[in-house]
Order: structure tokens, then C-alpha cells, then sequence
């Protein structure tokens, strides 16, 4: 067996193996370097709620006084996500080979971002997004998931009680179950009535406390749309070239998946078709809540980082080998730039 592995891995695929221990103690290590300085410079700190956002996140706003309990929370939660997406990509599984990288990414387009330090809303509800999606890729072909259904709905809610624009993700959803056969008038019942218990708690909750604002922000978020406005005066250079590296990487990848997907199965193929739709929803949104662009990419990293890590490991090439380094190196780079202004 092992001299078979031998034949089929060559000595130059070899070489441009990314899964190497030496490749995840670097990056994680420039992940942890670029918190470590964002903690220096107090970036993000206090955490504040801003006009707009939900009540039960401005109430754990205030539970966050101290920086050092700040950041690691923020560390913590973030590292979470990244396990949970491992878990899902490797064991639907939606890359051929057992990698790190969509941890490796996750963490890395998180780090590299001001805006994501410490914390936030999305943080938080990126975590019930995450699982959500991977109870739907479970539900595969299953017409009888009620049962899933309603917790994906049900972790759906419950996130949007963090970052309200999570219901957007409801349709998509919804056509994902289209998409994987399993939407039917059962499953699409189950998952109404898991938002419905969501709310019909919330609900409850307003009566007691005579406090209905976690029942009307909802819906005043989601009314309160203003279209994006690419101004460079808003955002620096730095900024914008980490935003288009990530935006190429994500295109080449996405046309990678579009243009050979025969050579994946069918299964894989409805996975990667259903990440696809998750950038478009992700870019409609970019589009109506201008005053939501890092948040909403916050939550496209979830897609971006399987969709990568798909592109750069279906090949072993120099050139991929390359470009995994590159954007490393390129996107802790380009922090520190935006460090900067803060010494």
C-alpha cells in the first residue's frame, strides 16, 4: 500500500503539499501575531453597539469591559468557527483530501481584518450560520429531515438574535434544500416553525419584561437598507487591495469549480453550487447595506475560505503553492499597513 502511495504521489507533488506542519505553525502564528498587535493598539476597543444593532447584543456589549477578556473571547469564538468549518468541509466531505486549510483561511481573513477586531455581532452569529449549514448538507437527499430542517431554521433564529440579517438567509436555505432534494411542504413547515419558536420565545419574553424592541429591531434592520457607495475616501488603499486579492482568489476558484466540476460527484458538485449561491446572497446584501459591508463579508468568509481551499488543493502545482504563500505573506502585510496610522 504504501509503495502504491509512493507511484501516485510524486516527489514534486510532494513538494507543493500546503499540508505540512510547518505551513500551519506559520500561519497560525502570523494569525496570533496580528491579534497580538491588534491588543497592543487596542483596535475595536470598547466594544460598542452601534446604532441599529440588536438588542441582545448592545446588552452583552456591556459585559465586555475588560481588553484582555475582550480579545480572547473574540479569539476564541473566532477559532470555534474555524473548527466547525473544518469539521463540515472534512466531513461531508467537500474537499477530496483531509486539509487544514479552510481553518488555516477562515482564521487568516479573519485576523487580517480591522474590522473584525475583537468581536462582534457577526462573530457570534457566524458560529449558528456555520453549524446551520452543515445540519442542511447532512439533510443531503433526505425528504424526510423535518428534524434537521427545523434546527438549521432554529440555529438560523437563534443567530439572528446577534446580527438580525441572518433571516436573508432563510431563502437560501430554502433553496438549498431544493437543491439537495430534500424540500418538500414537511420539511419546509419544520423549518417555519423552527424560526417561530425562536420568535414565540422572544415573544414571550417582551410581555414579561413589557419590552417589545427584540421584536421590531428585526424588522427595522432589515427596512433600514442603504445602497453601497464605492467612495475611496472611505476606505484606504490597504483596505482595498486585501478586498481584491480576496475577490480574484474567489473568482479564480469559483470558475475553477464551474469549469470542472464533472470531475467531482454529484453530492460535491450541489455543495459547491449551493457556497456559490451563498456569494451571491452575500453580494445582494453588499449591495443594500452599505452600512453593513464588514459584516456581511465577515459572514462571506465562510464560503470564501471552502471555496479557496477546494482551489488550491484539488492541484498540487507550484503555482498554487505560490499563491497560498503569497496571500499570506500579503494579507498580514497589508494589516500592518492599516496598523499604522494607529502608532
Amino acid at each position: 500500500m504504501l509503495m502504491l502511495m509512493n507511484r501516485v504521489i510524486s516527489p514534486q507533488s510532494k513538494q507543493y503539499q500546503l499540508d505540512k506542519s510547518g505551513t500551519y505553525a506559520y500561519v497560525l502564528g502570523l494569525c496570533l501575531l496580528c491579534w497580538v498587535a491588534g491588543y497592543v493598539l487596542s483596535i475595536g476597543f470598547p466594544v460598542v453597539a452601534g446604532v441599529g444593532d440588536a438588542p441582545l447584543w448592545t446588552a452583552a456589549c456591556r459585559l465586555f469591559s475588560d481588553r484582555t477578556a475582550t480579545y480572547l473571547t473574540g479569539l476564541f469564538i473566532m477559532t470555534v468557527g474555524a473548527l466547525l468549518l473544518y469539521q463540515a468541509s472534512y466531513s461531508l466531505p467537500l474537499i477530496r483530501e483531509r486539509t487544514l486549510l479552510p481553518l488555516l483561511l477562515y482564521m487568516l481573513l479573519l485576523s487580517t481584518s480591522i474590522h473584525f477586531f475583537p468581536l462582534d455581532a457577526t462573530a457570534i452569529g457566524s458560529l449558528f450560520l456555520i453549524t446551520a449549514v452543515y445540519v442542511l448538507f447532512t439533510s443531503y437527499r433526505n425528504e424526510n429531515s423535518m428534524k434537521k430542517a427545523y434546527t438549521a431554521a432554529l440555529l438560523l433564529g437563534m443567530g439572528s438574535l446577534f446580527w438580525a440579517h441572518l433571516l436573508w438567509f432563510f431563502p437560501l436555505f430554502w433553496l438549498g434544500m431544493h437543491l439537495f432534494r430534500a424540500l418538500n411542504g414537511r420539511t419546509f413547515s419544520a423549518s417555519l416553525l423552527g424560526l417561530a419558536t425562536v420568535y414565540w420565545i422572544v415573544l414571550g419574553w417582551c410581555v414579561w419584561q413589557n419590552d417589545y424592541s427584540a421584536l421590531v429591531h428585526p424588522v427595522s434592520a432589515l427596512a433600514d437598507m442603504h445602497f453601497v457607495s464605492l467612495r475611496l475616501e472611505k476606505t484606504g488603499w490597504a483596505e482595498w487591495a486585501a478586498f481584491a486579492c480576496g475577490v480574484c482568489l474567489t473568482a479564480t476558484a469559483a470558475l475553477n469549480i464551474l469549469t470542472r466540476s464533472n470531475e467531482e460527484s454529484l453530492r460535491t458538485r450541489h455543495f459547491f453550487f449551493f457556497l456559490l449561491y451563498f456569494l451571491l446572497f452575500a453580494a445582494a446584501l453588499l449591495f443594500l447595506y452599505d452600512r453593513r459591508t464588514a459584516e456581511v463579508l465577515h459572514i462571506a468568509c465562510v464560503p470564501v475560505s471552502i471555496l479557496i481551499s477546494h482551489f488550491l488543493t484539488a492541484k498540487r502545482s507550484r503555482v498554487r503553492f505560490a499563491v497560498f504563500h503569497f496571500t499570506v505573506v500579503l494579507f498580514v502585510t497589508l494589516l500592518f499597513f492599516q496598523l499604522w496610522k494607529f502608532l
